[in-house]
This record gives structure tokens, C-alpha cells and sequence, in this order.
């Protein structure tokens, strides 16, 4: 029997303003260190950061994730958010987050 090993039931939507809010998040993403350790090919922030993007990101998304709690017919709160940077080459493998209630926004 063939089955999908998991699912990634996903929504787009487009953030109003973009080009400003963007500005804002580089700046704050620009001044976190960024790691890279034996066990991951990608530096990421996720450790150092202090959860420094959270308030942000939930302002400047505030009408996004309104629709998609009405749209997913879901709540949902932003508890974490990190940044990974990637150079040639770099890669991660295939996982998901479901185990944590996740409900991811990528850029």
C-alpha cells in the first residue's frame, strides 16, 4: 500500500506593503549572529536570536494571519521565529513540525 509519509496542507497569501516591511526584517535578521554546527549543511539564528522576530512579525502579519485562522478555520498565536541562511551547497533534510502544532510561514 503506497501513502503519503506526511502531509503540508498550505496557504499563500500576499503581505500588503511588502517592500517596506521587508526593509524592517532584514534590518532585524542582519543583526543576529548565525550558526552553523557539525550536525546541519545551513547557519541559522533560531538559537541566538531570543525570539527577536516574534512581536514583529505578528504586527506586520496581523491581517495575513487573519485570514488565515478564518480561511484554516484555526487560532493561532506566533510563539518562535528564526532564520536560516543557506550557502552553496546547503541543504535540510526533509522534516516537518506538525509534532509541535506548527503552522509555518516561509519567505
Amino acid at each position: 500500500m503506497k501513502a503519503p509519509l506526511f502531509e503540508f496542507p498550505s496557504y499563500q497569501y500576499e503581505i500588503s506593503d511588502w517592500d517596506f516591511k521587508k526593509k524592517g526584517l532584514l534590518s532585524r535578521i542582519n543583526k543576529q549572529k548565525f550558526i552553523r554546527t557539525e550536525l546541519q549543511t545551513f547557519e541559522t539564528d533560531r538559537g541566538t536570536n531570543n525570539k527577536a522576530y516574534v512581536r514583529y512579525l505578528e504586527e506586520f502579519l496581523r491581517e495575513e494571519l487573519f485570514y488565515f485562522c478564518q480561511e484554516a478555520s484555526v487560532t493561532c498565536s506566533m510563539t518562535d521565529a528564526w532564520c536560516v541562511r543557506y550557502e552553496k551547497n546547503d541543504h535540510q533534510t526533509i522534516h516537518n513540525h506538525r509534532g509541535w502544532g506548527f503552522s509555518g510561514i516561509i519567505y
